[in-house]
């Protein structure tokens, strides 16, 4: 499986998990990039692949690995400085 770490470049992240299962990694929450931003993951391909939003560090958004299983599948999160929440998932 493949890694993409969220590099907080950008506030959407449209992701394909068609070339293998993938893990998106966020930042530590406590890392200065990270605090007080919200972040949206997508899945767009249609393969069965999940896509595992998980945290450098730490044990993810509401404090476990997520995943997305299934195209069009989201999640967003924001940190507060301890840890990622999130804040809506579709």
């Amino acid at each position: 499986s493949g890694v993409y770490d969220i590099d907080m470049a950008v506030d959407t992240y449209l992701l394909s998990s068609f070339g293998g299962a993938l893990e998106a990694r966020l930042p530590p929450a406590n890392a200065s990039e990270a605090i007080g931003r919200t972040i949206t993951i997508k899945k767009t391909d249609t393969s069965a692949n999940v896509i595992t939003v998980s945290e450098q560090g730490g044990s993810g958004p509401d404090g476990f690995n997520q995943p997305l299983n299934a195209q069009y599948k989201a999640i967003t999160v924001v940190s507060n400085g301890g840890q990622w929440y999130i804040i809506s998932k579709f």
